[in-house]
């Protein structure tokens, strides 16, 4: 008669496996017996983020196609990478044997774009994956291109109702979620964040997404949301909206922010004191890294307006040209940015990029007793005006 450990049993052994990162025995868990398929696969999904990696996969493919080596490992790769998405989607709508959907904690939206965009994929591969219970993902253009050859049109697809769709179905069957990445329009974020409550990332493409009280359906849905980052924030209202939002993330731990609008103040900080950041210091004395890259030299006045943010561990700042001097034409926003990073007693890493009074600022933080850093990385300044620096 055969035996069989508890369930229990098998759980803490995966959990283990998963501890230690080991994806091979995990694996030859999931392809013995059913048994012990079942709790292998729930610690095999959380091991990974469901990136799937695809679109790295195929650009290796290609390369190898075009030094000579045709494009079979090309087709092949595309293949894995649409059958990867498509069990995941099947997975949301019960067409799999075991609910992968169900386990896992990273969705990034960003490698499905890829695929659908990927032309091998939109002319070989795009019409079977968008067939059978798929088939209600398959949003085209409404217009479109009309086509004299007589060879089979690809697939035009609208990428952004099409990721929409796909990402409602997933969000349904994924009560673990923890990190949630891709170019997601603000209505399906309200629609989402509520399904969401374990979430503690975000990455946005355009950050005006998280305007019209999605920061209060965090606040509310996600209460262990720590980390937000976007790409640009494009809107009317620019920095009401972004304080506004802003003021809802007391709790945040993480804020990256790159290619800020121009005209706006550090990726539109508002010029209101009282409204962003520069606000009570209380609201982000828990944000741990700072990350502000391509800063306009018109905003570079501002930094001083995130004093508030005292409990840093990491900072990096880098402007767009460098050629703002704040020790030499602003220097009361000189002094304030030094004072500032003086109040931060637990950084540990700072890198400023094309940042001109880098080195000016630096010096009297590396003369503070209370503030070791483990990390520095300073580019793109004088050095024949920075020996006090060095």
């Amino acid at each position: 008669m055969t035996r069989f450990l508890p369930d229990d049993v098998l759980l803490m052994i995966s959990d283990q496996l998963w501890y230690q990162k080991d994806f091979g025995t995990l694996f030859n868990l999931c392809i013995s017996c059913k048994q012990l398929a079942l709790p292998a696969i729930v610690y095999l999904y959380r091991m990974h983020n469901v990136k799937l990696g695809g679109s790295d996969e195929v650009e290796v493919a290609a390369r190898q196609g075009r030094s000579g080596d045709g494009t079979t490992q090309q087709n092949q790769a595309v293949s894995r990478w649409v059958h990867l998405w498509k069990t995941i989607i099947l997975s949301s709508l019960s067409q799999t044997m075991y609910p992968y959907c169900r386990y896992i904690r990273a969705l990034d939206l960003r490698d499905l774009k890829d695929l659908l965009e990927d032309e091998k994929f939109r002319a070989d591969f795009g019409n079977d994956f968008f067939s059978g219970e798929l088939s209600q993902f398959r949003k085209e253009m409404e217009t479109p291109v009309k086509v004299k050859s007589k060879t089979k049109r690809p697939l035009r697809l609208n990428i952004i109702a099409t990721l929409e769709a796909i990402g409602e179905a997933i969000t349904n069957q994924t009560p673990v979620l923890e990190e949630l990445h891709g170019e997601i329009t603000p209505a399906a974020l309200l629609r989402w964040i509520p399904k969401l409550p374990k979430l503690q990332q975000i990455t946005l493409w355009n950050g005006a997404a998280l305007a019209n009280g999605v920061g209060n359906f965090l606040h509310i849905h996600s209460p262990g949301f720590k980390i937000l980052r976007f790409y640009t924030w494009s809107a009317p209202d620019t920095d009401p909206l972004f304080a506004y939002t802003l003021s809802w993330f007391q709790d945040l731990a993480f804020l990256h922010m790159v290619r800020p609008r121009y005209g706006s103040v550090i990726c539109s900080f508002p010029s209101r004191p009282t409204a962003a950041i520069s606000g009570e210091p209380r609201d982000y004395q828990s944000l741990l890294d700072l990350k502000l890259d391509n800063i306009k030299p018109e905003a570079m006045p501002a930094l001083s307006m995130l004093k508030g943010c005292t409990a840093l561990k990491t900072l990096s700042l880098a402007e767009t040209i460098g050629s703002t001097d704040l020790e030499h034409t602003q220097n009361d926003i000189f002094l304030e940015v030094i004072s500032w990073l003086r109040d931060c007693r637990n950084l540990q890493s700072i890198t400023f990029h094309k940042f001109l009074s880098g080195p000016a600022v630096l010096t009297p933080i590396l003369l503070e007793s209370n503030i070791r850093l483990v990390r520095l990385e300073v580019t793109d300044y004088a050095a024949s005006k920075a020996k006090d620096f060095h």
